[in-house]
């Protein structure tokens, strides 16, 4: 009797898909971002900022570093006026489920002060740090860009404080907790 006709079915075995799928479940892949944002109680006034910095990720997981400059604020005085401006720089590490990740970050940096008019111009560097939480809410925009939202809330560890004599202005004292906000564009590297 001839034999029945029969259907088998077995998974197929390429190499190229079996490289890829190995390789997307053990590598970390690298982006780069832009970040335009806002900082409030860092320096006496509200800044803006603009902040470039790199993430490595895998899986749930991602380290990022972060560096960029807040915008020089003015504060009129009696005669001239106090402008102060920051450089920093912060590392987090995050913990991701879908598009949202909440992050603890350390900041540190550099506040830059010059008295202005005052007779006597002046200035004055004061070392800046912070420990705060980030919580980010990401967009894809296609493979390998995306658009993310962000906002932070820091405990000062290291607080400025900016003394004019003389003027009305007296002392400014940052204050023990700073937020700020963000919204950048990253793409990934690999």
């Amino acid at each position: 009797t001839p034999a029945s006709p029969s259907i088998q079915s077995k998974p197929v075995s390429h190499p190229a898909i079996r490289a890829s799928h190995g390789a997307s479940t053990s590598k970390f892949t690298a982006e780069i971002s832009a970040k335009l944002g806002g900082v409030f109680g860092v320096l006496p006034a509200a800044s803006e900022s603009v902040v470039f910095g790199g993430r490595l990720r895998r899986k749930l997981w991602s380290i990022e570093i972060e560096g960029g400059r807040y915008r020089t604020v003015s504060l009129p005085l009696a005669g001239g006026e106090m402008q102060s401006g920051l450089w920093l720089g912060a590392a987090s590490a995050c913990r991701h489920r879908g598009r949202v990740g909440i992050c603890g970050v350390a900041s540190t940096g550099m506040m830059v002060s010059e008295g202005r008019g005052l007779g006597v111009d002046l200035q004055a560097r004061t070392p800046y740090a912070a420990l705060g939480a980030r919580a980010s809410l990401e967009y894809p925009l296609g493979d390998r860009l995306a658009l993310r939202t962000s906002f932070d809330l820091s405990g000062t560890l290291l607080r400025a404080r900016l003394h004019v004599s003389g003027t009305p202005m007296g002392e400014w004292v940052a204050p023990p907790v700073t937020t700020g906000i963000g919204m950048s564009i990253s793409g990934r590297l690999w």
